[in-house]
Protein backbone atom coordinates (compact mmCIF):
# COMPACT_ATOMS: atom_id res chain seq x y z
CA UNK A 1 0.00 0.00 0.00
CA UNK A 2 1.38 3.37 -1.02
CA UNK A 3 1.49 5.98 1.74
CA UNK A 4 1.14 9.72 1.24
CA UNK A 5 4.85 10.15 1.96
CA UNK A 6 5.63 7.53 -0.73
CA UNK A 7 3.50 9.54 -3.14
CA UNK A 8 5.46 12.73 -2.39
CA UNK A 9 8.80 11.01 -3.03
CA UNK A 10 7.54 9.55 -6.33
CA UNK A 11 6.06 12.92 -7.30
CA UNK A 12 9.39 14.70 -7.07
CA UNK A 13 11.09 11.87 -8.95
CA UNK A 14 8.75 12.31 -11.93
CA UNK A 15 8.04 16.05 -11.61
CA UNK A 16 10.45 17.20 -14.32
CA UNK A 17 8.69 14.92 -16.83
CA UNK A 18 5.22 16.30 -16.09
CA UNK A 19 3.87 19.30 -18.05
CA UNK A 20 4.49 22.36 -15.91
CA UNK A 21 0.93 23.57 -16.65
CA UNK A 22 -1.94 21.48 -18.04
CA UNK A 23 -3.28 22.17 -21.52
CA UNK A 24 -6.96 21.89 -20.55
CA UNK A 25 -10.21 23.82 -20.83
CA UNK A 26 -12.10 25.59 -18.01
CA UNK A 27 -14.61 23.32 -16.29
CA UNK A 28 -13.14 20.13 -17.77
CA UNK A 29 -12.13 18.61 -14.42
CA UNK A 30 -15.26 19.80 -12.64
CA UNK A 31 -17.51 17.98 -15.10
CA UNK A 32 -15.55 14.73 -14.73
CA UNK A 33 -16.02 14.49 -10.97
CA UNK A 34 -19.17 13.30 -9.19
CA UNK A 35 -21.45 16.17 -8.26
CA UNK A 36 -22.67 14.71 -4.95
CA UNK A 37 -20.59 13.98 -1.88
CA UNK A 38 -20.13 10.19 -1.45
CA UNK A 39 -22.63 8.72 0.97
CA UNK A 40 -20.12 6.06 2.03
CA UNK A 41 -16.50 6.83 2.88
CA UNK A 42 -13.56 5.58 0.82
CA UNK A 43 -10.18 4.32 1.98
CA UNK A 44 -7.15 6.59 1.57
CA UNK A 45 -5.53 4.33 -1.02
CA UNK A 46 -8.54 4.67 -3.33
CA UNK A 47 -8.61 8.43 -2.85
CA UNK A 48 -4.88 8.69 -3.63
CA UNK A 49 -5.34 6.66 -6.81
CA UNK A 50 -8.19 8.91 -7.93
CA UNK A 51 -6.06 11.96 -7.11
CA UNK A 52 -3.25 10.58 -9.29
CA UNK A 53 -5.51 9.67 -12.20
CA UNK A 54 -8.06 12.49 -12.25
CA UNK A 55 -6.67 15.53 -10.47
CA UNK A 56 -2.92 15.58 -11.11
CA UNK A 57 -3.42 16.05 -14.90
CA UNK A 58 -5.10 19.38 -14.07
CA UNK A 59 -2.52 20.70 -11.60
CA UNK A 60 -0.17 23.61 -12.26
CA UNK A 61 3.16 22.50 -10.80
CA UNK A 62 4.79 25.46 -9.03
CA UNK A 63 7.69 23.25 -7.95
CA UNK A 64 8.44 22.28 -11.56
CA UNK A 65 11.91 23.38 -12.76
CA UNK A 66 10.25 25.00 -15.78
CA UNK A 67 7.96 27.18 -13.68
CA UNK A 68 9.22 30.75 -14.22
CA UNK A 69 5.93 32.65 -14.01
CA UNK A 70 4.55 35.15 -11.51
CA UNK A 71 7.00 35.01 -8.58
CA UNK A 72 8.14 31.47 -7.81
CA UNK A 73 6.97 29.88 -4.59
CA UNK A 74 8.88 26.62 -4.31
CA UNK A 75 8.85 24.21 -1.40
CA UNK A 76 12.09 22.65 -0.23
CA UNK A 77 12.38 19.28 1.53
CA UNK A 78 12.60 20.71 5.08
CA UNK A 79 9.57 22.93 4.48
CA UNK A 80 7.54 19.98 3.20
CA UNK A 81 8.48 17.88 6.22
CA UNK A 82 7.56 20.75 8.54
CA UNK A 83 4.23 21.13 6.71
CA UNK A 84 3.45 17.46 7.40
CA UNK A 85 4.31 17.85 11.07
CA UNK A 86 2.21 21.02 11.30
CA UNK A 87 -0.82 19.25 9.91
CA UNK A 88 -0.32 16.29 12.22
CA UNK A 89 -0.07 18.46 15.36
CA UNK A 90 -2.77 20.86 14.15
CA UNK A 91 -1.69 23.46 16.74
CA UNK A 92 -3.36 26.85 16.80
CA UNK A 93 -0.72 29.46 17.70
CA UNK A 94 -3.25 32.17 18.54
CA UNK A 95 -1.67 32.84 21.96
CA UNK A 96 1.23 31.55 24.02
CA UNK A 97 -0.96 29.33 26.19
CA UNK A 98 -2.48 27.52 23.24
CA UNK A 99 0.95 26.56 21.88
CA UNK A 100 4.05 27.83 23.68
CA UNK A 101 6.34 26.35 21.02
CA UNK A 102 4.38 28.10 18.26
CA UNK A 103 4.67 31.52 19.88
CA UNK A 104 8.31 31.21 20.85
CA UNK A 105 9.45 29.75 17.52
CA UNK A 106 7.62 32.61 15.76
CA UNK A 107 9.55 35.11 17.85
CA UNK A 108 12.83 33.27 17.29
CA UNK A 109 12.59 32.69 13.53
CA UNK A 110 11.46 36.27 12.90
CA UNK A 111 14.50 37.39 14.88
CA UNK A 112 16.73 35.15 12.74
CA UNK A 113 15.33 36.58 9.50
CA UNK A 114 15.40 40.11 10.90
CA UNK A 115 19.14 39.89 11.57
CA UNK A 116 19.87 38.12 8.29
CA UNK A 117 18.24 41.01 6.42
CA UNK A 118 19.99 43.72 8.43
CA UNK A 119 16.76 44.95 10.04
CA UNK A 120 15.91 45.89 13.63
CA UNK A 121 12.16 45.26 13.58
CA UNK A 122 9.73 42.94 15.28
CA UNK A 123 7.33 40.87 13.22
CA UNK A 124 4.31 38.64 12.84
CA UNK A 125 3.58 35.85 10.35
CA UNK A 126 0.59 36.00 7.98
CA UNK A 127 -0.43 33.93 4.97
CA UNK A 128 0.60 36.08 1.99
CA UNK A 129 1.77 39.49 0.86
CA UNK A 130 -1.74 40.76 0.17
CA UNK A 131 -2.84 40.03 3.75
CA UNK A 132 0.41 41.46 5.11
CA UNK A 133 0.04 44.67 3.09
CA UNK A 134 -3.55 44.98 4.30
CA UNK A 135 -2.42 44.77 7.92
CA UNK A 136 0.22 47.41 7.23
CA UNK A 137 -2.45 49.78 5.87
CA UNK A 138 -4.58 49.13 8.96
CA UNK A 139 -1.56 49.95 11.16
CA UNK A 140 -1.15 53.23 9.26
CA UNK A 141 -4.85 53.95 9.71
CA UNK A 142 -4.59 53.41 13.45
CA UNK A 143 -1.39 55.48 13.69
CA UNK A 144 -3.11 58.52 12.23
CA UNK A 145 -6.64 58.13 13.58
CA UNK A 146 -6.39 55.76 16.55
CA UNK A 147 -8.94 56.29 19.31
CA UNK A 148 -10.88 58.84 17.28
CA UNK A 149 -11.49 56.19 14.62
CA UNK A 150 -12.76 53.66 17.17
CA UNK A 151 -15.06 56.21 18.80
CA UNK A 152 -16.44 57.98 15.74
CA UNK A 153 -16.08 55.55 12.87
CA UNK A 154 -14.19 56.02 9.65
CA UNK A 155 -16.34 58.48 7.72
CA UNK A 156 -16.81 60.96 10.55
CA UNK A 157 -13.20 60.90 11.69
CA UNK A 158 -11.32 61.36 8.42
CA UNK A 159 -11.06 64.92 7.23
CA UNK A 160 -9.04 66.03 5.37
CA UNK A 161 -8.56 63.09 3.00
CA UNK A 162 -5.44 61.03 3.82
CA UNK A 163 -3.07 60.50 0.91
CA UNK A 164 -1.16 57.28 0.23
CA UNK A 165 1.65 57.67 -2.32
CA UNK A 166 2.73 54.66 -4.37
CA UNK A 167 4.41 54.16 -7.70
CA UNK A 168 2.54 53.17 -10.84
CA UNK A 169 4.34 49.82 -10.53
CA UNK A 170 3.03 49.07 -7.03
CA UNK A 171 1.37 45.69 -6.46
CA UNK A 172 -2.40 45.74 -6.84
CA UNK A 173 -2.86 44.37 -3.31
CA UNK A 174 -1.91 47.79 -1.94
CA UNK A 175 -4.74 49.47 -3.85
CA UNK A 176 -7.15 46.79 -2.62
CA UNK A 177 -5.92 47.19 0.95
CA UNK A 178 -6.39 50.96 0.96
CA UNK A 179 -9.95 50.63 -0.34
CA UNK A 180 -10.75 47.72 2.00
CA UNK A 181 -9.51 49.82 4.93
CA UNK A 182 -12.29 52.30 4.17
CA UNK A 183 -10.41 54.96 2.22
CA UNK A 184 -11.52 56.25 -1.17
CA UNK A 185 -9.86 56.42 -4.57
CA UNK A 186 -8.97 60.02 -3.69
CA UNK A 187 -6.55 58.60 -1.12
CA UNK A 188 -4.56 56.66 -3.73
CA UNK A 189 -1.95 58.74 -5.53
CA UNK A 190 0.22 57.01 -8.09
CA UNK A 191 3.63 58.57 -8.66
CA UNK A 192 5.16 58.13 -12.10
CA UNK A 193 8.28 56.04 -12.41
CA UNK A 194 11.60 56.76 -14.11
CA UNK A 195 13.24 54.88 -16.99
CA UNK A 196 14.08 52.05 -14.57
CA UNK A 197 10.41 51.78 -13.45
CA UNK A 198 11.35 53.05 -9.98
CA UNK A 199 9.40 55.76 -8.14
CA UNK A 200 10.53 59.26 -9.12
CA UNK A 201 11.33 60.90 -5.77
CA UNK A 202 11.27 64.43 -7.24
CA UNK A 203 7.70 63.88 -8.48
CA UNK A 204 6.82 62.41 -5.08
CA UNK A 205 8.14 65.50 -3.33
CA UNK A 206 6.22 67.86 -5.60
CA UNK A 207 2.97 65.90 -5.14
CA UNK A 208 3.33 66.03 -1.36
CA UNK A 209 4.04 69.78 -1.48
CA UNK A 210 0.91 70.30 -3.61
CA UNK A 211 -1.20 68.24 -1.20
CA UNK A 212 0.18 70.11 1.82
CA UNK A 213 -0.95 73.34 0.22
CA UNK A 214 -4.49 72.01 -0.24
CA UNK A 215 -6.62 71.89 2.91
CA UNK A 216 -8.64 68.99 1.47
CA UNK A 217 -5.70 66.59 1.69
CA UNK A 218 -3.32 65.26 4.34
CA UNK A 219 -0.17 63.34 3.29
CA UNK A 220 -0.07 60.12 5.33
CA UNK A 221 2.18 57.40 3.93
CA UNK A 222 4.43 56.27 1.12
CA UNK A 223 4.24 52.66 -0.05
CA UNK A 224 7.58 51.84 -1.70
CA UNK A 225 8.47 48.63 -3.54
CA UNK A 226 11.65 46.57 -3.56
CA UNK A 227 11.20 44.11 -6.40
CA UNK A 228 8.09 45.22 -8.29
CA UNK A 229 5.93 42.51 -9.82
CA UNK A 230 6.34 43.53 -13.44
CA UNK A 231 10.08 44.15 -13.63
CA UNK A 232 11.59 43.79 -10.13
CA UNK A 233 12.11 47.55 -10.00
CA UNK A 234 13.71 48.95 -6.84
CA UNK A 235 12.38 52.22 -5.48
CA UNK A 236 15.05 54.66 -4.19
CA UNK A 237 14.47 54.30 -0.44
CA UNK A 238 17.12 56.81 0.66
CA UNK A 239 15.71 59.50 -1.62
CA UNK A 240 12.16 58.74 -0.49
CA UNK A 241 13.22 59.03 3.14
CA UNK A 242 14.68 62.47 2.49
CA UNK A 243 11.31 63.57 1.14
CA UNK A 244 9.03 62.11 3.82
CA UNK A 245 11.15 62.46 6.97
CA UNK A 246 12.66 65.91 6.32
CA UNK A 247 11.09 69.36 6.06
CA UNK A 248 9.12 68.76 9.29
CA UNK A 249 7.33 65.79 7.76
CA UNK A 250 6.76 62.44 9.39
CA UNK A 251 4.95 60.28 6.86
CA UNK A 252 4.76 56.53 7.41
CA UNK A 253 7.00 54.45 5.14
CA UNK A 254 5.78 50.96 4.28
CA UNK A 255 7.93 48.84 1.97
CA UNK A 256 6.44 46.01 -0.06
CA UNK A 257 9.40 43.64 -0.46
CA UNK A 258 7.28 40.51 -0.79
CA UNK A 259 9.49 39.06 -3.52
CA UNK A 260 12.73 41.00 -3.19
CA UNK A 261 12.95 41.08 0.59
CA UNK A 262 14.57 37.72 1.27
CA UNK A 263 17.22 38.44 -1.36
CA UNK A 264 18.61 41.09 1.01
CA UNK A 265 20.44 38.28 2.80
CA UNK A 266 22.86 38.67 -0.12
CA UNK A 267 25.25 41.60 0.59
CA UNK A 268 25.14 42.88 -3.00
CA UNK A 269 21.34 43.06 -2.94
CA UNK A 270 21.18 44.69 0.47
CA UNK A 271 23.32 47.57 -0.84
CA UNK A 272 20.54 48.31 -3.33
CA UNK A 273 18.03 48.56 -0.46
CA UNK A 274 19.98 51.11 1.56
CA UNK A 275 17.66 52.89 3.96
CA UNK A 276 15.05 50.15 4.14
CA UNK A 277 15.99 49.50 7.75
CA UNK A 278 14.34 52.85 8.59
CA UNK A 279 10.92 51.78 7.29
CA UNK A 280 7.99 51.81 9.71
CA UNK A 281 6.75 48.51 8.29
CA UNK A 282 7.79 45.99 5.64
CA UNK A 283 6.24 43.03 3.84
CA UNK A 284 8.60 40.10 3.20
CA UNK A 285 7.54 36.66 1.90
CA UNK A 286 9.76 33.70 2.83
CA UNK A 287 7.54 31.54 0.63
CA UNK A 288 8.88 33.40 -2.39
CA UNK A 289 12.66 33.38 -2.13
CA UNK A 290 13.46 31.27 0.90
CA UNK A 291 11.99 28.01 -0.41
CA UNK A 292 9.30 27.78 2.24
CA UNK A 293 5.97 26.32 1.13
CA UNK A 294 2.93 28.52 0.74
CA UNK A 295 1.64 30.42 2.64
CA UNK A 296 4.19 32.31 4.74
CA UNK A 297 4.56 36.11 4.81
CA UNK A 298 6.00 38.39 7.48
CA UNK A 299 4.96 41.90 8.48
CA UNK A 300 7.92 43.63 10.08
CA UNK A 301 7.06 46.67 12.20
CA UNK A 302 8.78 49.19 14.46
CA UNK A 303 5.95 50.20 16.80
CA UNK A 304 4.62 47.22 18.76
CA UNK A 305 2.31 49.48 20.77
CA UNK A 306 0.61 50.77 17.61
CA UNK A 307 -0.01 47.34 16.08
CA UNK A 308 -1.35 45.88 19.33
CA UNK A 309 -3.71 48.82 19.83
CA UNK A 310 -4.92 48.43 16.25
CA UNK A 311 -5.79 44.73 16.54
CA UNK A 312 -6.08 43.54 20.14
CA UNK A 313 -9.56 43.07 21.57
CA UNK A 314 -10.05 41.57 25.00
CA UNK A 315 -12.20 38.48 25.42
CA UNK A 316 -12.44 36.68 28.75
CA UNK A 317 -12.24 33.25 27.14
CA UNK A 318 -8.82 34.10 25.67
CA UNK A 319 -7.22 35.62 28.76
CA UNK A 320 -4.41 33.67 30.45
CA UNK A 321 -2.13 34.09 33.45
CA UNK A 322 0.89 34.57 31.17
CA UNK A 323 -0.49 37.44 29.06
CA UNK A 324 1.71 40.10 30.69
CA UNK A 325 4.87 38.05 30.10
CA UNK A 326 4.44 37.07 26.45
CA UNK A 327 3.45 38.24 22.99
CA UNK A 328 0.15 36.73 21.91
CA UNK A 329 0.26 36.94 18.13
CA UNK A 330 -3.52 37.02 17.86
CA UNK A 331 -3.12 40.62 19.13
CA UNK A 332 -0.94 41.54 16.13
CA UNK A 333 -3.56 41.02 13.44
CA UNK A 334 -7.07 39.94 12.51
CA UNK A 335 -6.66 36.11 12.44
CA UNK A 336 -7.34 34.11 15.58
CA UNK A 337 -6.80 30.74 13.92
CA UNK A 338 -3.06 30.68 13.21
CA UNK A 339 -1.14 27.68 11.87
CA UNK A 340 2.28 26.74 13.27
CA UNK A 341 4.00 28.39 10.27
CA UNK A 342 7.17 29.29 12.12
CA UNK A 343 8.02 25.58 12.09
CA UNK A 344 8.56 25.83 8.31
CA UNK A 345 10.92 28.74 8.83
CA UNK A 346 12.75 26.89 11.60
CA UNK A 347 13.25 23.70 9.57
CA UNK A 348 14.27 25.54 6.41
CA UNK A 349 16.77 27.87 8.05
CA UNK A 350 18.26 25.07 10.13
CA UNK A 351 18.60 22.88 7.02
CA UNK A 352 20.21 25.41 4.67
CA UNK A 353 21.83 27.77 7.15
CA UNK A 354 22.25 31.46 6.38
CA UNK A 355 25.18 30.91 4.00
CA UNK A 356 23.40 28.11 2.19
CA UNK A 357 20.45 30.39 1.49
CA UNK A 358 22.78 33.17 0.33
CA UNK A 359 24.47 30.72 -2.06
CA UNK A 360 21.08 29.84 -3.60
CA UNK A 361 20.21 33.51 -4.06
CA UNK A 362 23.63 34.16 -5.57
CA UNK A 363 23.09 31.31 -8.03
CA UNK A 364 19.76 32.84 -9.10
CA UNK A 365 21.33 36.26 -9.59
CA UNK A 366 23.98 34.70 -11.83
CA UNK A 367 21.43 32.69 -13.80
CA UNK A 368 19.34 35.84 -14.28
CA UNK A 369 22.41 37.65 -15.60
CA UNK A 370 23.08 34.71 -17.94
CA UNK A 371 19.59 34.88 -19.47
CA UNK A 372 19.75 38.68 -19.66
CA UNK A 373 23.06 38.63 -21.55
CA UNK A 374 21.83 35.87 -23.84
CA UNK A 375 18.69 37.78 -24.87
CA UNK A 376 20.74 40.95 -25.30
CA UNK A 377 23.04 39.23 -27.80
CA UNK A 378 20.57 36.92 -29.55
CA UNK A 379 19.00 38.32 -32.71
CA UNK A 380 15.23 38.71 -32.61
CA UNK A 381 14.88 39.46 -28.89
CA UNK A 382 14.62 42.80 -27.14
CA UNK A 383 15.18 43.52 -23.43
CA UNK A 384 12.47 45.69 -21.91
CA UNK A 385 13.72 46.51 -18.39
CA UNK A 386 16.99 46.66 -16.46
CA UNK A 387 18.09 43.54 -14.58
CA UNK A 388 17.66 44.48 -10.92
CA UNK A 389 17.52 41.03 -9.34
CA UNK A 390 16.90 37.86 -11.35
CA UNK A 391 13.69 38.61 -13.26
CA UNK A 392 14.23 39.21 -16.98
CA UNK A 393 11.73 41.20 -19.07
CA UNK A 394 11.88 40.83 -22.84
CA UNK A 395 9.89 40.61 -26.01
CA UNK A 396 10.28 39.03 -29.42
CA UNK A 397 10.67 41.21 -32.49
CA UNK A 398 8.28 39.93 -35.21
CA UNK A 399 9.26 39.53 -38.86
CA UNK A 400 5.79 40.37 -40.13
CA UNK A 401 3.45 43.34 -40.18
CA UNK A 402 0.31 41.16 -40.27
CA UNK A 403 0.14 40.98 -36.48
CA UNK A 404 0.87 43.57 -33.82
CA UNK A 405 3.99 43.21 -31.68
CA UNK A 406 1.81 42.67 -28.60
CA UNK A 407 -0.21 39.91 -30.28
CA UNK A 408 2.96 38.32 -31.61
CA UNK A 409 4.48 38.15 -28.15
CA UNK A 410 1.36 36.72 -26.56
CA UNK A 411 1.32 34.05 -29.27
CA UNK A 412 5.01 33.35 -28.65
CA UNK A 413 4.39 32.97 -24.91
CA UNK A 414 1.38 30.69 -25.43
CA UNK A 415 3.30 28.46 -27.85
CA UNK A 416 6.12 28.16 -25.35
CA UNK A 417 3.74 27.34 -22.51
CA UNK A 418 1.88 24.72 -24.54
CA UNK A 419 5.03 22.63 -24.81
CA UNK A 420 4.60 21.87 -21.11
CA UNK A 421 8.32 22.32 -20.53
CA UNK A 422 8.19 25.92 -19.32
CA UNK A 423 5.60 28.35 -18.01
CA UNK A 424 6.06 32.12 -18.42
CA UNK A 425 3.64 34.99 -17.85
CA UNK A 426 3.44 38.51 -19.23
CA UNK A 427 2.92 42.05 -18.03
CA UNK A 428 2.84 45.53 -19.54
CA UNK A 429 5.61 48.11 -19.32
CA UNK A 430 5.12 51.51 -20.93
CA UNK A 431 1.93 50.12 -22.44
CA UNK A 432 3.77 47.28 -24.22
CA UNK A 433 3.27 43.56 -23.67
CA UNK A 434 6.39 42.15 -22.05
CA UNK A 435 7.24 38.52 -21.23
CA UNK A 436 8.79 37.79 -17.83
CA UNK A 437 11.30 35.11 -16.85
CA UNK A 438 11.46 34.71 -13.07
CA UNK A 439 14.48 32.82 -11.73
CA UNK A 440 14.13 32.17 -8.00
CA UNK A 441 13.09 28.53 -7.66
CA UNK A 442 15.19 26.08 -5.71
CA UNK A 443 14.94 23.84 -8.78
CA UNK A 444 16.41 26.40 -11.21
CA UNK A 445 19.85 25.22 -12.30
CA UNK A 446 22.25 26.01 -15.12
CA UNK A 447 20.92 23.00 -17.04
CA UNK A 448 17.35 24.30 -16.77
CA UNK A 449 18.44 27.73 -18.00
CA UNK A 450 20.35 26.21 -20.93
CA UNK A 451 17.20 24.30 -21.90
CA UNK A 452 15.15 27.48 -21.60
CA UNK A 453 17.46 29.41 -23.93
CA UNK A 454 17.23 26.62 -26.50
CA UNK A 455 13.44 26.61 -26.22
CA UNK A 456 13.23 30.39 -26.65
CA UNK A 457 15.22 30.20 -29.88
CA UNK A 458 13.24 27.20 -31.09
CA UNK A 459 9.87 28.92 -30.65
CA UNK A 460 11.20 32.15 -32.15
CA UNK A 461 12.41 30.31 -35.28
CA UNK A 462 9.21 28.29 -35.47
CA UNK A 463 7.14 31.49 -35.58
CA UNK A 464 9.52 33.09 -38.08
CA UNK A 465 9.25 30.09 -40.40
CA UNK A 466 5.47 30.03 -40.05
CA UNK A 467 5.04 33.65 -41.08
CA UNK A 468 7.75 33.40 -43.71
CA UNK A 469 6.04 30.42 -45.37
CA UNK A 470 2.72 32.30 -45.31
CA UNK A 471 4.40 35.23 -47.02
CA UNK A 472 5.86 33.02 -49.77
CA UNK A 473 2.56 31.17 -50.35
CA UNK A 474 0.74 34.49 -50.79
CA UNK A 475 3.26 35.76 -53.37
CA UNK A 476 3.20 32.58 -55.50
CA UNK A 477 1.40 32.94 -58.85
Amino acid sequence: MKSASDWVVEYFDKLKDLPVTPNVRPGELFHQLEKDCPTEGLDIQTILEEFDQKIIPYVGHWNHPGFMAYFNSTASEPAIIAELLMAAMNSNTMNWKSSPAGSELEKLTIQWINKALGLEHEGVIFDGGSTTNFHAILCIRHYFFGAELKNSGLQRSIAPIPRFYLSDQCHHSVHKAILAAGFSYDSIIEIETDDNFAMDSSLLRQQIIDDEANSQFAPAAVIATLGSTSSCAIDPIEEILKVIKNENRNLWLHIDAAHGGMAAMHPAVRKKYKGWEQADSLTVNPHKWMFVSLDTSILFFRDKKNIKEAFSYSASYLQTDEDEQVDNYMDFGIPLGRRFKSLKLYFTMKYFGKFGLIDKIDQHLQLGADVYQFLDSEEGFELMAPLNLSTVCFRVIPHTSKITIDEYNLKFMNLLNKTGRFFLTHTKLNGKVVIRIVISSIFHTQKVITNLKEELVLIKNQMYNEYNSQKHSQTMP
